[in-house]
């Protein structure tokens, strides 16, 4: 009997722990700096930079799903000190208040406070604009190990893939992801993405991996199509395709294979697993692949 009633107990926190609903908080830090912070204490720790508008819905949506799904603690830098871009606000306005430098020095000082709650790992990702920021934080703060960027034109600030100080992150692993279908002026194409690929391992990045999505464009992880009423008012004035929920659970899952071994250590990203010796094999509790142990088909 008591092992039904404690069955039924765990059943009921399993529950209410799979629908609880992660809040945010407002946090400051460093000199300055603001963001807002949810997510378990302690647990790695993963710093997002805003796409232009700054912390929108989608913003939010996708630092929530990183914190629950990734089990990560999770920073949200404030770029805009509150402000949001929209129809009613230039987001362009607001990008012309921010200085790179004064960024880069706040994603340092984001780092910093999350180590000081005690995270063991702290990674970055960024989104469209955040994306070019994230590469300049990476390369700058010692407290972050890796970085994912899902990269827009980020030239007017001084961070772009062609000029990219790719020697500062010759020893952190980096993960991009483009769209290649993208009508906005400067913004990169599929060869510049493939472009910041080869500089990265030129430099002896032998962990820096670009992914190209041949029908998707900017802003392809955005749920929603603001500020635009619809996707296809946003299409039909910025030349950029729908939301396609398939190509970004896609994008998520590598997102979440290499966050997950870079900060957590769980399995690796499946084109990573080639590069373990036995030992690390064994680590994982896989068994190394003798020629004895491949079939006829595997050689």
């Amino acid at each position: 009997m008591t092992v039904l009633v404690l069955r039924r107990v765990l059943i009921i926190f399993h529950i209410f722990w799979q629908c609880r609903s992660l809040s945010f908080a407002q946090v400051k830090f460093g000199k300055d700096a603001e963001g807002l912070v949810g997510g378990q204490v302690g647990h790695p720790a993963v710093i997002v930079i805003p796409e232009l508008l700054g912390i929108t819905e989608d913003v939010r949506k996708q630092a929530t799903r990183i914190a629950e799904e990734g089990s990560f603690r999770v920073l949200i830098l404030d770029l805009h000190q509150g402000d949001v871009g929209g129809k009613d606000v230039d987001a362009n306005a607001l990008a012309q208040n921010i200085s790179l430098e004064a960024v880069v020095n706040d994603i340092s000082e984001a780092a910093a406070y999350l180590k000081s709650e005690r995270s063991p790992k702290v990674g970055i990702v960024g989104f469209c604009m955040g994306g070019a920021i994230t590469f300049a934080g990476l390369a700058t703060s010692p407290d972050i190990c890796c970085g994912v960027s899902f990269l827009s034109n980020g030239a007017f600030l001084g961070v772009s893939p062609e000029t990219l100080d790719v020697d500062a992150l010759a020893a952190k692993p980096v993960q991009g992801h483009f769209g290649a279908v993208d009508a906005g002026t400067g913004l990169p194409d599929s060869m510049t993405a493939h472009l910041l690929e080869e500089r990265l391992r030129a430099a002896g990045n032998s962990d820096a991996t670009v992914f190209v999505y041949e029908d998707l464009g900017h802003s392809f992880m955005n749920e929603s199509p603001f500020p635009f009423s619809s996707f296809r008012e946003r299409e039909a004035e910025l030349g950029i395709p729908v939301y396609d929920a398939e190509q970004a659970s896609l994008a998520w899952s590598r997102v979440f294979e290499f966050l997950g071994w870079h900060l957590a250590g769980r399995t690796p990203p499946t084109d990573d697993l080639d590069d373990l010796d036995d030992d690390e094999m064994e680590g994982l509790g896989q068994e190394p692949q003798t020629p004895e142990a491949l079939s006829k088909d595997d050689l």
